[in-house]
């Protein structure tokens, strides 16, 4: 029960990130949060930890992928001055933003059995 009610903020964070920063219709966004783990026990993955596993280390590492774009987006956007300012260099964001890639990877190829 604990590890279910932990997707449960997850799933609202993203689905309020893609209706608030991307700008995608709240049906939407809510169909594309709560797709995932229904099209996996479609498909067949009956493990329920694996599919725990499989969402939150998605879930995590796209959510952490669309909060750097957002933070480029404000920092571009610069309408108003921040009452804290977070400074990430370029280079550093993509290093962050291909490791949080390569493990949302990594998790697809380990559910798809590819873990050599």
């Amino acid at each position: 029960l604990a590890a279910m009610t932990s997707f449960i903020p997850l799933a609202a964070v993203l689905k309020e990130t893609l209706a608030v920063d991307f700008g995608y219709a709240r049906r939407a966004a809510w169909l594309l949060t709560a797709a995932i783990p229904a099209l996996l026990f479609a498909f067949g993955v009956q493990d329920f930890i694996a599919i725990i596993g499989f969402v939150g280390a998605v879930g995590i590492g796209f959510d952490s992928f669309l909060i750097l774009l957002v933070h480029r987006a404000a920092v571009r956007a610069g309408r108003q001055t921040p009452e804290v300012r977070i400074s990430i260099p370029g280079a550093a964001r993509f290093i962050l933003m291909l490791l949080f890639a390569a493990g949302v990877v990594y998790e697809f190829a380990a559910v798809a059995g590819f873990n050599g």
